[in-house]
């Protein structure tokens, strides 16, 4: 059988307001009550020889279902002490055990609470001081940020400005350029132009091939590249950069248009729209090059062409009307290309190499200044 305590809530307290004698049931006496009542439960052979609630059907408890917080707190709190602490029956007795073990069980369950209530307050508060402390931190690693910005910024612009470095002149060189022309000195002033031209094409085309090949330098000094990207210098190759101007405007001609085809150069020519005499000119070396030069071509090159309903079947670009007779399947050979990973089959590359010596032999016309293969 386990200890019972039938402690009182508190102690009953009786003021005698004649005589202002106050007499007290205290602790201790209630102790002495509990301490009674145990002795006596525990030499009772009623007690001994019911000790379970299940030997005696008056013992058995009410389902109480657990209906969330419907308690009746009233019972919870009312008991306070045995009525009958001398010899109580063995039912009785069994009862009085039985609930002050459920009363010892409560106790436990509620100092746990209330020490878990307690280490939530400490983390609650500890929660908040920490929030408050990543809040001060990160504004001041903000502060600190700029601050490194700031500063970083500043060590740019000066080793950008720092003496007796040859970057650094080609760089100055570059702006005055640039101030003075509106523009990059064009690629092909490496041939014809001056030596100071010739000098800054060079430099913005070593630096491009830097960029290309991955060189240390451009992420280890990002700033020089964003310095020449400010003065308007691309990453792309001439060439590159040329071809995704001259798709765009094939793209927009057909838009305009509703074809591919364009005036004969004779035409393009007395249009005097220099955009267009360019753009005849491009138009006719792609189809020229696509059919004779595919294996140099890259594959999504090939792909942007064959997805616009661009045909390598087809003259776009001729001085007169143009009619090629047993005209090999280009555009099926292109669309292989693209699909077999930029590599030619023995069949088709069979087929290129026969329609190239059959051009050959044929002759070439002239086109505007340039050769055109009929």
């Amino acid at each position: 059988m386990g200890n019972m305590d039938f402690r009182p809530a508190q102690p009953h307290v009786v003021v005698l307001g004649t005589s202002r004698q106050c007499v007290a049931m205290d602790v201790e006496r209630a102790e002495e009550t509990r301490s009674a009542l145990k002795r006596k439960l525990s030499h009772s052979p009623q007690c001994r020889r019911h000790d379970t609630a299940s030997d005696d059907p008056e013992l058995a408890l009410a389902d109480n279902k657990d209906n969330g917080d419907n308690l009746n707190r009233e019972l919870l709190h009312a008991f306070r002490e045995p009525l009958f602490l001398n010899n109580p029956s063995s039912t009785l007795a069994i009862a009085y055990s039985h609930r002050q073990n459920a009363e010892e069980e409560r106790t436990r369950i509620r100092n746990t609470k209330r020490k878990a209530l307690h280490d939530l307050k400490l983390l609650r508060d500890e929660f908040v001081s920490k929030k408050r402390e990543l809040l001060e931190v990160n504004a001041t690693l903000k502060a600190s940020s700029r601050n490194v910005i700031s500063w970083t910024q500043q060590v740019f612009d000066l080793e950008l400005k720092e003496q007796r470095c040859k970057w650094n002149d080609k760089l100055k060189k570059l702006r005055d350029y640039v101030a003075k022309h509106g523009n990059l000195p064009e690629n092909q002033l490496k041939v014809i132009g001056t030596e100071e031209e010739k000098e800054l094409v060079r430099f913005i085309t070593n630096e491009r091939n830097k960029v290309k090949n991955g060189h240390k330098s451009f992420v280890r000094f990002p700033h020089r590249y964003c310095a020449l990207e400010e003065l308007g210098v691309t990453w792309e190759s001439m060439d590159e950069a040329r071809f995704e101007v001259m798709f765009t405007r094939l793209l927009a001609y057909r838009k305009e248009h509703g074809t591919f085809r364009l005036p004969s150069l004779e035409i393009c020519k007395e249009s005097g729209d220099n955009e267009l005499i360019e753009l005849h000119h491009w138009t006719f070396t792609q189809v020229n090059s696509f059919r004779y030069q595919l294996n140099t071509k890259k594959v999504e090159v090939v792909q942007r062409f064959l997805d616009i309903g661009f045909s390598f079947e087809r003259w776009y670009a001729t001085n007169r009307h143009v009619f090629d007779r047993d005209i090999p399947p280009y555009d099926a050979i292109c669309r292989r290309y693209v699909n077999d990973g930029g590599k030619i089959n023995n069949a088709d590359a069979e087929i290129l190499k026969v329609a190239a010596e059959i051009s050959l032999k044929t002759g070439r016309r002239s086109v505007g200044g340039r050769k055109h293969t009929t």
